[in-house]
C-alpha cells in the first residue's frame, strides 16, 4: 500500500511496508545481491530513511485530523471550536469558608495560608481586615483543580499573625474543576450543534452547558400527559439539576429557552433583567 488520501481519510504506511518498498528500490538500482540484513550499512541506511518516511507520513496523518474538531487535541481543538463560539472550561480553584477566632482586631495579608490536615495549602487572594472575635473567612486552594477539603479539617496556620487564636472550617470545601479534558470538551461540542433547535430539551441542554461555571448538569422530562412516579415528575415537565454557575444566569437561559407552559421541578429561584429596544418614534 502507498500513502493516500481516500474516502476513509489519510492512509498511511507500516515501517515494514516502506522498508520493504525501500529494499526493492535498492535492488532495482544495485542489483540483487545487495546486501539489506539489519547489520549491514546498507540495512541500517534504509532503516534510517525508513523511519525518517513514516516520520512524515504519520505528521501528515496527524496535521489532516487536527482539522477534525472530532480528532483534533489540545490547542488545535481549542482554535476549531472557537467557531462554533466555544472555548476550553479552565480549571478553577476549590474555596472553604473557614472560622477565625481573634482577640484583637488585625488585617489578613493576601495570600495568608492555612494547612489542612493532610498537608494541601489553603489562602486569601485578597488584604481581608478583622475584627475581635469571630470571622468568617474564605480560603482560596493553592492549586487548581478539584481540591477536597473535609469539615474540620482546615485548622493549622502556616502564616503565623499574632491576634489568631484559631481557625477551623466548620463544613467542608466546595470543591473547584479540572481543566476540561479533550474528549469532554468534544461531546460538549456535539451538544452544542443542538443550539440552533428552538425550545428543545437538546437545546437548553447546550446552553445551559455553555454558562460560565456550569460543572456538571443533567436533564430529566416527562413529556406525557401523567405525572412520573419515578422521578416524581409532573406532566409536561423538566426537572433541571446543575452544579456551578450563576443562579440568575442559569434561571435566564431556562425562561428563554424552554417551551411556553412547560412546567419546571424545583424552587430555586433567580431573576435577571430584560431589555427591549423600541424603535425611534415610538
Amino acid at each position: 500500500m502507498k500513502p493516500e488520501i481516500d474516502a476513509n481519510g489519510v492512509q498511511i504506511q507500516t515501517f515494514e511496508e516502506i522498508f520493504n518498498q525501500l529494499v526493492a528500490d535498492y535492488k532495482t538500482i544495485y542489483g540483487n545481491d545487495i546486501n539489506v540484513e539489519v547489520d549491514s550499512p546498507d540495512g541500517q541506511r534504509i532503516a534510517i530513511e525508513s523511519k525518517a518516511l513514516l516520520d512524515l507520513q504519520t505528521y501528515g496523518a496527524i496535521m489532516y485530523n487536527e482539522m477534525d474538531p472530532d480528532l483534533a487535541d489540545g490547542l488545535s481543538l481549542e482554535r476549531l471550536i472557537k467557531y462554533s463560539g466555544m472555548q476550553r472550561r479552565p480549571a478553577s480553584l476549590s474555596q472553604v469558608d473557614v472560622d477565625i477566632e481573634t482577640d484583637r482586631s488585625l488585617t489578613l495579608n493576601e495570600g495568608y495560608k492555612v494547612e489542612d490536615d493532610i498537608g494541601q495549602i489553603w489562602l486569601t487572594d485578597s488584604s481581608i481586615p478583622l475584627l475581635l472575635g469571630s470571622n468568617t473567612v474564605t480560603l482560596f486552594a493553592e492549586n487548581f483543580g478539584a481540591v477536597e477539603g473535609l469539615a474540620n479539617t482546615v485548622t493549622e496556620p502556616v502564616t503565623i499573625i499574632s491576634g489568631i487564636l484559631s481557625v477551623n472550617n466548620p463544613a467542608a470545601a466546595t470543591v473547584g474543576q479540572d481543566e476540561e479534558t479533550d474528549p469532554e470538551l468534544r461531546v460538549r461540542r456535539i451538544l452544542s450543534l443542538k443550539n440552533p433547535a428552538t425550545s428543545t430539551t437538546g437545546g437548553l441542554f447546550s446552553v445551559l452547558g455553555n454558562l460560565p461555571n456550569v460543572t456538571a448538569l443533567q436533564i430529566y422530562e416527562n413529556d406525557t400527559d401523567f405525572y412520573d412516579g419515578v422521578l416524581l415528575l409532573d406532566a409536561h415537565s423538566l426537572w433541571i439539576i446543575i452544579q456551578g454557575g450563576s443562579v440568575d444566569d442559569i434561571a435566564e437561559a431556562i425562561v428563554k429557552n424552554k417551551t411556553g407552559g412547560t412546567g419546571l421541578k424545583g424552587d430555586t429561584e433567580g431573576t435577571y433583567q430584560e431589555f427591549i429596544e423600541l424603535a425611534n418614534g415610538l
